[in-house]
């Protein structure tokens, strides 16, 4: 799911502490910068910048523990 990212959207994710990047998931591998079930993550990665981002695109495999 792609969804924009506007002032409600990073409003909502820091009262609620969404976690939505490959990086926070239980699936990411750090060593190998890879997904355990092996999809594609550069559309699923942290932005360096994270105020810049235009959209949000969700992992719908996503593992937060």
């Amino acid at each position: 799911m792609i969804i924009p990212v506007d002032a409600l959207f990073r409003a909502q994710r820091e009262a609620w502490a969404l976690r939505m990047y490959c990086e926070e998931c239980g699936l990411f591998d750090d060593d190998r910068v890879e997904c355990a079930h092996g999809y594609p993550i550069a559309a699923h990665r942290q932005p360096s910048n994270v105020e810049a981002d235009v959209s949000v695109s969700f992992c719908k495999d996503f593992d937060a523990t």
